[in-house]
């Protein structure tokens, strides 16, 4: 984990270094940082680069250690805890379909 507390000369623009484009080279890469008291995983996804919170929003489990995962056409990485999707592009969670079994009950269903 890189830790960045501080300044840099890109402070001014909120801009904060965690990691080098080469440490981050590969497609699917991805580093962890605390970054002003917050942590977060930078992910390169076909040579773009996104942060998200490490912090899962849904129970606060560790999207750190998330597996990165294409859900109908949308990477995404999935928190360990409760398979909570979030899109790496826009950090918005993917919710499954519910399908009600023949005895009434509701299941996940597919994405």
């Amino acid at each position: 984990m890189f830790s960045s507390s501080s300044p840099s000369s890109s402070a001014d623009v909120g801009a904060v270094r965690v990691a080098s484009a080469d440490e981050l080279r590969r497609h699917g890469s991805k580093v962890h940082a605390e970054v002003k008291g917050r942590y977060v995983s930078v992910f390169n996804l076909r040579g773009k680069f996104y942060c998200l919170d490490a912090v899962c929003y849904h129970a606060g489990g560790p999207l750190t250690v998330g597996d990165v995962e294409d859900i109908g056409g949308k990477a995404c990485v999935v928190c360990p805890w409760h398979n909570y999707c979030v899109t790496v592009e826009t950090g918005e969670k993917l919710y499954q379909a519910l399908v009600k079994t023949e005895d009434g009950k509701m299941v996940a269903g597919g994405w």
